[in-house]
Protein backbone atom coordinates (compact mmCIF):
# COMPACT_ATOMS: atom_id res chain seq x y z
CA UNK A 1 0.00 0.00 0.00
CA UNK A 2 1.95 3.26 -0.83
CA UNK A 3 0.73 6.54 1.59
CA UNK A 4 1.30 10.10 0.08
CA UNK A 5 2.00 13.11 1.76
CA UNK A 6 -1.36 14.44 1.43
CA UNK A 7 -2.63 11.27 3.17
CA UNK A 8 0.29 11.94 5.92
CA UNK A 9 -1.12 14.86 6.66
CA UNK A 10 -3.90 13.49 7.16
CA UNK A 11 -2.80 11.55 9.34
CA UNK A 12 -1.10 14.53 11.25
CA UNK A 13 -4.63 15.92 11.43
CA UNK A 14 -6.15 12.82 12.96
CA UNK A 15 -3.16 12.58 15.80
CA UNK A 16 -4.50 15.66 17.07
CA UNK A 17 -7.97 14.12 17.75
CA UNK A 18 -6.60 10.67 18.75
CA UNK A 19 -3.10 8.93 19.51
CA UNK A 20 -4.53 5.71 18.44
CA UNK A 21 -6.15 4.86 15.19
CA UNK A 22 -8.07 1.98 13.07
CA UNK A 23 -7.35 2.27 9.60
CA UNK A 24 -10.31 1.07 7.43
CA UNK A 25 -10.20 -0.85 4.29
CA UNK A 26 -11.32 1.58 1.39
CA UNK A 27 -10.05 5.36 0.82
CA UNK A 28 -11.55 6.66 3.81
CA UNK A 29 -9.57 7.77 6.76
CA UNK A 30 -11.89 7.82 10.07
CA UNK A 31 -10.86 8.63 13.73
CA UNK A 32 -12.80 9.81 16.54
CA UNK A 33 -11.31 11.53 20.07
CA UNK A 34 -11.26 9.66 23.10
CA UNK A 35 -14.34 11.27 24.79
CA UNK A 36 -16.63 11.15 21.67
CA UNK A 37 -16.81 14.85 21.67
CA UNK A 38 -15.31 14.65 17.90
CA UNK A 39 -15.71 12.73 14.83
CA UNK A 40 -13.82 12.59 11.41
CA UNK A 41 -14.12 11.51 8.29
CA UNK A 42 -11.81 12.22 5.51
CA UNK A 43 -11.67 11.04 1.82
CA UNK A 44 -7.83 10.24 0.66
CA UNK A 45 -6.34 9.35 -2.97
CA UNK A 46 -4.55 6.15 -1.61
CA UNK A 47 -6.33 3.03 -0.92
CA UNK A 48 -6.16 0.84 2.29
CA UNK A 49 -6.58 -2.82 1.48
CA UNK A 50 -6.76 -4.48 4.65
CA UNK A 51 -8.36 -3.23 8.23
CA UNK A 52 -4.69 -2.68 10.88
CA UNK A 53 -4.34 -1.08 14.07
CA UNK A 54 -1.65 1.50 15.41
CA UNK A 55 -1.41 2.63 19.20
CA UNK A 56 1.28 5.38 18.54
CA UNK A 57 0.11 7.05 15.57
CA UNK A 58 2.22 10.14 16.07
CA UNK A 59 5.53 7.92 15.99
CA UNK A 60 3.57 6.22 12.66
CA UNK A 61 3.57 9.09 10.94
CA UNK A 62 7.61 9.59 11.80
CA UNK A 63 8.27 6.18 10.41
CA UNK A 64 6.42 7.16 7.58
CA UNK A 65 8.09 10.45 7.40
CA UNK A 66 11.51 9.24 7.71
CA UNK A 67 10.95 7.05 4.06
CA UNK A 68 11.01 8.38 0.74
CA UNK A 69 7.24 7.11 -0.75
CA UNK A 70 6.99 4.90 1.67
CA UNK A 71 5.03 1.72 0.86
CA UNK A 72 3.32 -0.17 3.81
CA UNK A 73 2.31 -4.07 3.84
CA UNK A 74 0.18 -5.60 7.38
CA UNK A 75 0.87 -9.31 8.89
CA UNK A 76 -0.73 -10.56 11.86
CA UNK A 77 1.77 -9.11 14.12
CA UNK A 78 3.78 -6.50 12.23
CA UNK A 79 2.68 -3.32 9.84
CA UNK A 80 5.94 -3.04 7.50
CA UNK A 81 7.37 0.52 6.39
CA UNK A 82 9.78 0.34 2.95
CA UNK A 83 10.68 1.98 -0.08
CA UNK A 84 12.09 -0.80 -1.95
CA UNK A 85 15.62 0.24 -0.74
CA UNK A 86 16.29 -2.87 1.43
CA UNK A 87 15.46 -0.62 4.60
CA UNK A 88 12.73 -2.19 6.15
CA UNK A 89 10.91 -0.63 9.70
CA UNK A 90 8.15 -3.13 11.54
CA UNK A 91 5.65 -1.42 14.21
CA UNK A 92 3.25 -3.76 15.94
CA UNK A 93 -0.10 -3.96 14.96
CA UNK A 94 -2.84 -3.04 17.32
CA UNK A 95 -5.70 -5.27 17.64
CA UNK A 96 -9.28 -3.43 16.40
CA UNK A 97 -10.55 -4.43 20.03
CA UNK A 98 -8.55 -2.51 21.97
CA UNK A 99 -8.89 0.65 19.75
CA UNK A 100 -11.48 3.85 20.12
CA UNK A 101 -14.86 2.10 18.12
CA UNK A 102 -15.95 4.28 15.56
CA UNK A 103 -19.27 5.18 14.80
CA UNK A 104 -21.56 2.09 12.69
CA UNK A 105 -23.80 4.90 11.58
CA UNK A 106 -23.60 7.90 9.49
CA UNK A 107 -23.94 10.58 11.63
CA UNK A 108 -26.70 13.40 11.13
CA UNK A 109 -27.46 16.15 13.01
CA UNK A 110 -31.11 15.97 14.90
CA UNK A 111 -31.94 19.78 13.39
CA UNK A 112 -30.07 22.67 11.53
CA UNK A 113 -30.73 26.05 13.30
CA UNK A 114 -27.54 27.82 11.44
CA UNK A 115 -25.65 27.45 8.87
CA UNK A 116 -22.92 29.51 7.30
CA UNK A 117 -19.61 29.34 5.14
CA UNK A 118 -16.28 29.26 7.29
CA UNK A 119 -13.51 30.83 5.36
CA UNK A 120 -9.83 28.90 5.82
CA UNK A 121 -8.79 32.18 6.72
CA UNK A 122 -11.37 33.18 9.35
CA UNK A 123 -10.99 30.24 11.30
CA UNK A 124 -7.33 30.15 11.42
CA UNK A 125 -7.21 33.65 12.55
CA UNK A 126 -9.71 32.48 15.55
CA UNK A 127 -7.85 30.04 17.00
CA UNK A 128 -4.42 32.14 16.37
CA UNK A 129 -6.35 35.07 18.65
CA UNK A 130 -7.16 32.34 21.11
CA UNK A 131 -3.60 30.94 21.39
CA UNK A 132 -2.38 34.69 21.52
CA UNK A 133 -5.02 35.74 24.14
CA UNK A 134 -5.23 32.36 25.97
CA UNK A 135 -8.70 31.80 25.38
CA UNK A 136 -9.96 28.53 25.92
CA UNK A 137 -13.34 28.37 24.06
CA UNK A 138 -14.44 29.05 20.22
CA UNK A 139 -17.97 30.07 19.66
CA UNK A 140 -20.36 31.15 16.71
CA UNK A 141 -22.42 34.17 18.11
CA UNK A 142 -25.60 35.63 16.88
CA UNK A 143 -26.36 39.23 17.87
CA UNK A 144 -28.03 42.19 16.72
CA UNK A 145 -28.74 40.49 12.94
CA UNK A 146 -25.37 39.35 12.49
CA UNK A 147 -23.06 36.32 12.87
CA UNK A 148 -19.53 36.45 14.17
CA UNK A 149 -16.90 33.81 14.87
CA UNK A 150 -15.27 34.12 18.51
CA UNK A 151 -12.52 33.13 20.65
CA UNK A 152 -13.86 33.43 24.47
CA UNK A 153 -14.13 31.96 28.15
CA UNK A 154 -17.50 31.33 28.51
CA UNK A 155 -16.64 31.75 32.17
CA UNK A 156 -16.02 35.10 32.33
CA UNK A 157 -17.40 38.37 30.70
CA UNK A 158 -14.60 40.31 31.92
CA UNK A 159 -11.81 38.68 29.98
CA UNK A 160 -9.96 38.41 26.79
CA UNK A 161 -12.13 38.56 23.78
CA UNK A 162 -12.25 38.56 19.88
CA UNK A 163 -14.79 38.03 17.00
CA UNK A 164 -14.87 38.66 13.49
CA UNK A 165 -17.88 39.21 11.21
CA UNK A 166 -19.17 36.02 9.37
CA UNK A 167 -22.99 37.00 8.02
CA UNK A 168 -26.05 37.71 9.31
CA UNK A 169 -28.06 36.20 11.53
CA UNK A 170 -31.94 35.52 12.22
CA UNK A 171 -31.68 34.71 16.25
CA UNK A 172 -29.70 35.53 18.81
CA UNK A 173 -27.45 32.52 20.11
CA UNK A 174 -24.27 31.68 21.33
CA UNK A 175 -22.69 27.92 20.01
CA UNK A 176 -19.80 27.30 22.16
CA UNK A 177 -16.82 24.85 21.13
CA UNK A 178 -13.59 23.87 23.37
CA UNK A 179 -10.37 24.98 20.97
CA UNK A 180 -9.42 21.48 21.16
CA UNK A 181 -12.10 20.16 19.53
CA UNK A 182 -12.06 22.33 16.72
CA UNK A 183 -8.89 19.97 14.74
CA UNK A 184 -10.32 20.32 11.27
CA UNK A 185 -7.88 20.28 8.39
CA UNK A 186 -6.35 23.86 7.97
CA UNK A 187 -6.47 25.67 4.22
CA UNK A 188 -9.77 24.21 3.54
CA UNK A 189 -13.27 26.44 3.90
CA UNK A 190 -16.04 24.57 5.39
CA UNK A 191 -19.55 24.43 4.83
CA UNK A 192 -20.53 24.62 8.51
CA UNK A 193 -24.46 23.17 10.04
CA UNK A 194 -25.16 23.63 13.54
CA UNK A 195 -27.74 22.25 15.68
CA UNK A 196 -29.11 23.41 19.32
CA UNK A 197 -29.13 20.00 20.07
CA UNK A 198 -25.37 19.90 20.96
CA UNK A 199 -23.83 19.24 17.80
CA UNK A 200 -22.19 21.05 14.60
CA UNK A 201 -20.77 19.81 11.53
CA UNK A 202 -18.14 20.67 9.33
CA UNK A 203 -17.51 20.05 5.80
CA UNK A 204 -15.28 21.20 3.77
CA UNK A 205 -16.12 22.74 0.19
CA UNK A 206 -13.95 20.15 -1.83
CA UNK A 207 -16.27 17.57 -0.28
CA UNK A 208 -13.40 15.85 1.39
CA UNK A 209 -12.81 16.22 4.52
CA UNK A 210 -15.80 15.85 7.40
CA UNK A 211 -16.17 16.93 11.26
CA UNK A 212 -18.56 16.23 13.40
CA UNK A 213 -18.11 18.37 16.69
CA UNK A 214 -20.16 18.33 19.94
CA UNK A 215 -21.20 22.06 21.53
CA UNK A 216 -20.46 22.88 25.32
CA UNK A 217 -22.97 23.14 27.78
CA UNK A 218 -23.05 26.59 28.16
CA UNK A 219 -24.05 26.47 24.69
CA UNK A 220 -27.43 28.71 23.44
CA UNK A 221 -29.56 29.45 21.06
CA UNK A 222 -33.02 31.40 21.18
CA UNK A 223 -36.00 29.92 19.45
Amino acid sequence: MKISKTTIDVLKNFATINPSMLFSAGSELKTVSPQKTVFAKVKIEDTIDTEFGVFDLSQFINVLSDYENPDISVNDTFISITNGTGDISDIVRAKAELLPSLPTKEVTLPSVDVAFVLEAAKLQRALRQASLLVLPEIALVGEHGNAYFCAIDSRSDSTNRFKSPVGKAEKSYKMIFKVDNLKVMGGKDYDVKVSSKGIAYFASTDGICHYWVATESGSSFDA
